[in-house]
């Protein structure tokens, strides 16, 4: 059975996010600057990116605000991902 379109088209941003997020951590764990904040840089950069692609800077950090206002409920109290444990 295939999917219709609206839910191939969510599945495939939904790869495409944790492909992001997979790369962002892969190059954190092989960052040659340190201590330099490469998620910082990242995120300056795909600001950037993400206005040169026509998204506004009010869409644009309207978006990061609500993610990060709602990742504490996600991460149950933890700072990390593992820190309870």
């Amino acid at each position: 059975m295939s999917l219709d379109h609206n839910a191939q088209w969510q599945l495939n941003w939904l790869a495409e996010t944790g492909h992001f997020a997979s790369e962002c951590a892969r190059l954190r764990d092989t960052n040659p600057f340190e201590p330099r904040p490469v998620l910082e840089d990242m995120m300056i950069y795909l600001a950037t990116e993400l206005w040169d692609r026509r998204f506004s800077q009010s869409e644009i950090s309207s978006a990061f605000t609500v993610a990060v206002d709602l990742l504490p409920r996600y991460a149950a109290g933890e700072e990390r991902r593992g820190d309870s444990r």
